[in-house]
């Protein structure tokens, strides 16, 4: 009898509970609320970015202390490193540092490719990458046989990365810094030499001295402009030691150039033709040049005598306008 008195109870109770006014339901809500914890909602920013984990770093944390003459080399390779010599741009969209001059930077994309450009004809011996799991350093040829330019295609396998490459060849050693990033790179990076700009400057200047050389000549010590003189002249006869090379004149005096083998001794008498007469004209030596002061159309060069006389005759030609 009592179980079901306490049965009928149980049921009473749950089903006043579940015939709670709205007003009782509300307060038991309050009561139950109080209880639980705080609903969390996420914010924007927080539903959109999931932080990464942090790279693992296997390096040891142990340095090693260096002393003051340690310490002044690797301030001077920072201080080189660092150097604000900036690359120039080609007309082919070629990025050009200057060798040496400081650490060259190669910025790199992951599923892109950048080319390195080495000398005309230099061969690479080694490629050594600090980082080789994560990049791909491929050697690739450009040119005709004999021609052949040397390239290296530089990957990279993830962005953020850096790292340093050394390069050597049978010309030089190459010491490169290597980044990677998600957007942007440099397609294309060559060099200049120093050695071989000093090269074009002296070939340059070797050619405009030679150009000099042939253009001017010195007369009396002082240089002229060999489009301002003569030249119109012949020279015949005997094959003499003496024989002039050229002729010349600057409009007031006439130049004979003799070899620079002749002597004082070999110098020939000068006779020039006037009126239809020889007459010995007087002329001074400068160097192995015979100058007259006048203008000839006609002069017989003579030195020695009898059988072993020698005769070379020289004559203005007519200069058309």
């Amino acid at each position: 009898m009592k179980l079901i008195i306490l049965s009928i109870s149980l049921v009473f109770i749950s089903c006043t509970a579940v015939m709670a006014t709205p007003e009782q339901q509300g307060l038991m809500n309050k009561v139950f609320a109080q209880h639980q914890p705080p609903e969390h909602k996420p914010s924007p920013a927080s539903r959109e970015y999931v932080s990464p984990l942090p790279t693992p770093d296997y390096i040891s944390k142990t340095d090693v202390r260096l002393n003051s003459k340690e310490w002044k080399a690797l301030k001077l390779s920072k201080e080189w490193m660092n150097r604000k010599i900036n690359p120039i741009m080609q007309s082919n969209g070629k990025v050009v540092y200057v060798f040496g001059a400081t650490l060259p930077t190669i910025i790199c994309s992951p599923l892109m490719a950048s080319d390195l450009e080495l000398q005309a004809g230099e061969n690479v011996n080694d490629v050594i990458v600090g980082d080789t799991a994560r990049w791909m350093v491929v050697v690739a040829q450009s040119g005709t046989p004999g021609r052949e330019s040397t390239h290296l295609v530089i990957k990279p396998l993830d962005a953020g990365l850096v790292t340093t490459a050394v390069i050597t060849t049978d010309r030089r050693v190459y010491h490169l810094k290597l980044v990677s990033r998600r957007k942007g790179y440099t397609p294309y990076v060559s060099f200049i030499y120093p050695e071989d700009q000093q090269k074009i400057l002296k070939a340059s200047l070797k050619k405009k001295r030679r150009k000099e050389t042939w253009e001017t000549t010195k007369i009396e010590g002082k240089p002229v402009d060999l489009s301002t003189l003569d030249f119109s002249y012949t020279i015949s006869g005997d094959d003499a030691s003496w024989k002039p090379m050229r002729v010349y004149n600057d409009g007031i005096r006439t130049f004979i150039q003799l070899p620079r083998t002749s002597t004082q001794t070999e110098i020939p008498v000068l006779l020039v033709e006037k009126a239809g007469q020889e007459a010995i004209v007087n002329y001074r030596v400068k160097g192995n040049a015979m100058i007259v002061d006048e203008i000839f159309e006609k002069a017989i060069l003579v030195a020695g005598t009898g059988m072993e006389q020698q005769k070379v005759e020289i004559k203005r030609l007519e200069v058309t306008k």
